[in-house]
């Protein structure tokens, strides 16, 4: 009941921060009413939160569920196999692309060798802008319905997020490692960034504007 207690002590602190109230929470996010989230919370009556509530509350706290039952979690526990398959599948949505980068390289374990490799590697990107995927299959129809000079909206607005969060983390990662922050104010500051990105299914395809731009020339005629 370790991790029980570790969960409910968890949702006590990020209450008390954020000045949420039990009712709040419990009709809000759970979708139940105060008397119930409070016997849960407390454990009395044999009640507690279920997986499901568990996962609503981490949602909207913006954490995991390691860090919301206490687990530590080392990188270590990190497949190889795990990071393949979540590499596919981000490949596979179109969303991100692969581009080659060259590392200059040394071989620590030859002793003798002080010459550096120049090594090849894959290096995944999120454009900004999407030019390459099947949500353009059928640009050649709406260029014939819509006229030869229509725009679209290419945008892609999550990659835009993701690409200012990268930035973002980076930097206070660098700023941490050089400085140091408290725990509690690192949390802070990567949970405000976490909740900036959207939660919606990030391999749903994005629908084209539905109003066409006409190209600059088209404004003079």
């Amino acid at each position: 009941m370790e991790y029980i207690e570790n969960a409910n002590n968890f949702i006590r602190e990020r209450m008390n921060k954020s000045k949420i109230k039990q009712k709040e929470l419990a009709e809000k996010v759970l979708g139940t009413n105060q008397p119930n989230f409070s016997s849960a919370l407390n454990q009395k009556k044999g009640r507690h939160f279920t997986i499901e509530q568990y996962i609503a509350l981490a949602d909207y706290f913006g954490v995991s569920l390691d860090e919301l039952f206490g687990r530590e979690t080392a990188s270590s526990q990190i497949s190889a196999r795990s990071i393949g398959s979540w590499i596919m599948e981000l490949f596979k949505s179109k969303r991100a692309i692969f581009k080659t980068i060259k590392l200059s390289e040394t071989d620590a374990s030859k002793i003798y060798d002080d010459f550096a490799t120049s090594n090849e590697y894959q290096a995944l990107l999120f454009p900004n802008f999407d030019n390459n995927s099947g949500r353009f299959d059928n640009f050649q129809l709406d260029k014939l319905i819509n006229g030869a000079s229509a725009h679209y909206d290419n945008r892609d607005h999550d990659n835009i997020a993701i690409n200012s969060f990268i930035k973002k983390y980076l930097d206070i990662e660098k700023f941490n490692s050089e400085k140091g922050m408290p725990k509690e104010a690192y949390e802070i500051v990567i949970n405000t960034y976490l909740n900036e990105l959207s939660e919606e299914p990030y391999c749903a395809p994005q629908e084209f504007r539905k109003r066409f731009i006409p190209a600059d020339e088209d404004l003079f005629t």
